[in-house]
Parts: C-alpha cells; structure tokens; sequence
C-alpha cells in the first residue's frame, strides 16, 4: 500500500453513478481489510502450536519423518557434549530446527513464532500497548533499532524523539546487533515506568540520553484528511483486530461530506 489508489468520479458520468463506484470500490477495500485482519488473528491466535496433519499427506508420511527423529537428537547430543564453544540454549536450538525445515518450503506464508514472538503479533493485532509510542523498525545498515515514526503527542515525540533517530542502548544495555523483537521487548514496558534510550541522531551525529515515561498506546491504525480541495483521503498504517471496523467508519464518514472522490 505504498501508493494509494485513487477513486473518482468521472466528470463525464452524473454525481449519483459516481458516487456509486466510490461506495463499491471502497466495499470491495474493507473485504480486503476483514480478510487480512481475520487471517492475520487467526495465525496468530489460533494456528500457532496445533498439530494437524496436510490435505493429502497420509499418516505413513508423518510416522517416517518421526523415525527419524532418533537421528536428530542423536546429533544433538554429540554437539552438546563434543562441542568446544559456547552453544545456543537449547529452547533456541530447537526453534532454529523448525525454522531450517520450514526454509526449505519456500513459503513466505508458512512460519514460525517463538512465545515471544507470538506474543509480541498478538499484541500488535490488538492495536494497543504500553510503551513509548513510536514505530520503529530494524536498520541493517547500523545492526540496530531505527525510529520509523513517533506517533505525535505521544511520549517518544514528547521527549524529543525523532523520525530515523536510532536506539543503541535501552536503559544503559546495548542493543545494538541484536534483533527487532528482543529490542522491543526492552523499549516497552508498564504504563508509568520510565525507560532512559540512548539515541544516534544522524542528522546532527549526536548522541542523547533521552527519558521516555511509558504509557498506554493506542496505534493509530488509519489516518484521514481532505486533499486536492475535495478529495477525501484515508491511509490504513497497519491491520489489527480493529483495523475493518475503523475503515468502515472512516469511509461513511468521509462519503457523509460529499466528496469529489476518495483515495484509499
């Protein structure tokens, strides 16, 4: 959704067609929006963890492939006692283990969360947390967090953070080369409770303390404005559970003044 389509009347066609091809092209987004948002808690709240088996995959093929589960922990435990070094818990090992079978499915669709990081999906699903109030984002460039976007008068922007600042340290830990969830998980916290980040500021290559104050957030899942003289514009940030109901609202409300067309 990185380019929003634009919906309009014709000026050749009466206001009332028009008007028509708004409302039916804008049902047709909100399908899409209940859709995504009901697979999207639906993975996320209700697939994770449930063993089931494949359409057309027999239960010989499952009792195969846990013959060779014997091989497996047979490896894992010449690695655990031979190896010289230090070795991931064995929680990790075992999720690093499904992800390297699923790799090999080459399905963008299929994957797995740790608890945390199912959590963390469940959480932003809700479209409310406690935190400091910014999107933010991995940089690859600098290993570390990147402030997307403090969301305004929220307390990130009350504090001064910036859009593109980067978060090195949380509280005097660093965070740097480590990963966007765990990252999170540090960033946020109790409604109350405040979190000092230690923030690169690339435009001006400094570094700040910063103290954020933790609150409740609400993410605001869209955002609305009138463009162009008459042209109602809505932009949906991110889906969660609220995501097609909020839509709805902003497109009765939008089409409730008139518009000359709407951009979605």
């Amino acid at each position: 959704m990185n380019e929003p389509n634009s919906i309009a009347p014709s000026t050749t066609r009466p206001r009332g067609t028009g008007r028509a091809l708004v409302i039916g092209a804008i049902s047709i987004l909100i399908a899409v929006v209940i859709f995504a948002v009901g697979f999207g808690a639906g993975f996320g709240a209700g697939n994770l963890g449930q063993p089931s088996t494949a359409a057309g995959q027999d239960d010989g093929a499952a009792d195969t492939l846990r013959a060779q589960f014997p091989v497996f922990w047979e490896a894992m435990d010449l690695l655990y006692r031979d190896f010289y070094g230090e070795l991931p818990a064995a929680n990790n090992a075992t999720y690093a283990a499904i992800r390297g079978v699923l790799g090999q499915l080459d399905d963008p669709n299929t994957s797995f969360m740790s608890p945390e990081e199912a959590e963390f999906f469940r959480t932003n699903l809700q479209g409310s947390f406690e935190g400091i109030g910014a999107r933010v984002d991995w940089d690859p460039n600098f290993n570390t967090v990147r402030i997307v976007e403090p969301f305004e008068n929220q307390p990130a922007w009350k504090a001064g953070v910036k859009r593109d600042d980067l978060i090195t340290h949380v509280d005097g830990e660093e965070i740097v080369g480590t990963d966007l969830t765990s990252a999170i998980e540090k960033i946020r916290g109790p409604k109350g409770t405040p979190v000092v980040l230690t923030i690169v500021r690339l435009a001006t290559e400094e570094t700040l303390d910063i103290e954020v104050v933790r609150d409740r957030i609400e993410i605001p899942t869209i955002e609305t404005d009138t463009v162009g003289g008459n042209l109602a514009y809505i932009k949906l940030n991110t889906f969660n559970e609220n995501a097609a109901e909020l839509v709805r609202q902003a497109v009765e409300e939008a089409l409730a003044e008139n518009p000359d067309g709407l951009i979605f």
